[in-house]
């Protein structure tokens, strides 16, 4: 990396330098004096941000390890898969803009209120980050607890953070740019086609096609998903086809590894998605059980198209990659293609809802009540 990739990391640090300016007095609850207190948090790091090569972040659920490898950072806890440059410099440059501010508790018993807990308690909430150089030193390792309330109204906010086997919690002047979950380190969302794009939708089973549809005006001039080849009484059900093509809006993935280590059998589910600009989308799916299912994508161009640079994009995401579909896709891409079409309405028919039980009886529903006495 070059001196200009911590340009934010410069920028943070001298905010933090000048909200310390005006001299920062804190009352040490541990000492029971007043302290003036005003140093970086990790001095080394401040140095040597551009030497980061390897970050480590550790949640109770998780632990990613993104690294710097011929210029690109990439996952590698993740066979490699590509991690967005500008979401491990945003880590880095927050954690070297963190100041000491007031030292807090250094009982083990006390942690859990700063949630400094370290991951090796049972339920902490707690999460770590090791940075470190190509060389192995460490520039930095903290456990990140939770954020000030006291502390919401500095510019810069506050956090409790304990050093990596230091017994001794702190209030830091700073807020950490952590991502969700670690995978968010990752670029998540690794294509993203709008309905309005999609002109051609084809679905296979068992090695057949069961449906194709094309998008075009039906006989009332409305806009709508029709069987490229009508069948006896059945048409396509736009509103099931339309939730279909939802499942390739915004697709982002809960896991992914190399296309070699998922199984896609010859047989299963493939879906085409053909857009308006000549671009075709194919997924393979694999349903591992009810709760997991897996896609790979190929991504191939018509003669003529004009959508090549978006198809470069998606293709540059996805090649020799494979990813695991989190539920509310899953339940989409594989949802049972007999729910794709429907009977075609008869025109003839007579379409009167249903009189509600017990219509025009006495006392019955919307009928008049029967009284004592009357009509015997």
């Amino acid at each position: 990396m070059t001196p200009r990739t911590f340009v934010a990391l410069a920028g943070a640090t001298a905010l933090g330098l000048i909200a310390a300016a005006g001299t920062v007095i804190q009352e040490s609850r541990l000492a029971g004096q007043t302290v003036v207190l005003d140093e970086a948090f990790f001095p080394e790091l401040v140095k040597r941000a551009n030497d980061v090569a390897r970050l480590t972040y550790r949640t109770p659920n998780e632990e990613a390890v993104v690294e710097l490898k011929d210029g690109d950072w990439v996952f590698t806890s993740r066979a490699g898969y590509p991690v967005q440059s500008g979401n491990v410099r945003s880590v880095v440059a927050s954690v070297a803009a963190l100041r000491r501010l007031e030292p807090k508790t250094s009982d083990p018993e006390k942690y859990a209120r700063l949630a400094v807990e370290g991951l090796d308690v049972e339920g902490g909430l707690s999460r770590e980050i090791v940075m470190e150089t190509a060389d192995g030193d460490v520039l930095a390792a903290v456990i990140v607890g939770r954020v000030s309330a006291i502390m919401q109204f500095d510019p810069l906010g506050g956090t409790y953070v304990r050093e990596i086997g230091d017994p001794v919690s702190w209030l830091a002047r700073g807020t950490i740019a952590l991502p969700p979950t670690a995978l968010d380190l990752m670029n998540r969302m690794v294509f993203h086609v709008p309905g309005p794009d999609i002109r051609e939708i084809q679905v296979w089973e068992g090695g057949e096609s069961v449906l194709l549809v094309d998008k075009r005006e039906d006989e009332a001039g409305v806009l709508r998903y029709i069987l490229t080849e009508e069948g006896d009484g059945i048409r396509a059900s736009d509103a099931a086809v339309k939730q279909l093509a939802s499942g390739i809006v915004s697709f982002t993935f809960d896991d992914v590894a190399p296309v070699a280590d998922v199984e896609f059998p010859a047989d299963g589910r493939r879906i085409a998605f053909r857009t308006f600009d000549g671009m075709e989308l194919l997924l393979t799916l694999a349903k591992i059980d009810e709760t997991e299912a897996w896609l790979k994508a190929e991504i191939s161009l018509v003669e003529g198209a004009t959508g090549t640079e978006r198809a470069e994009r998606f293709r540059n995401a996805t090649e020799g990659w494979a990813f695991r579909l989190p539920s509310h896709k899953r339940s989409i891409l594989l949802r049972d293609a007999a729910g794709l079409t429907e009977p075609i309405p008869d025109p003839n028919a007579v379409n009167q809802p249903p009189l509600p039980p017990g219509f025009g009886l006495p006392g019955g529903a919307l009928g008049r009540p029967a009284l004592p006495g009357l009509g015997r």
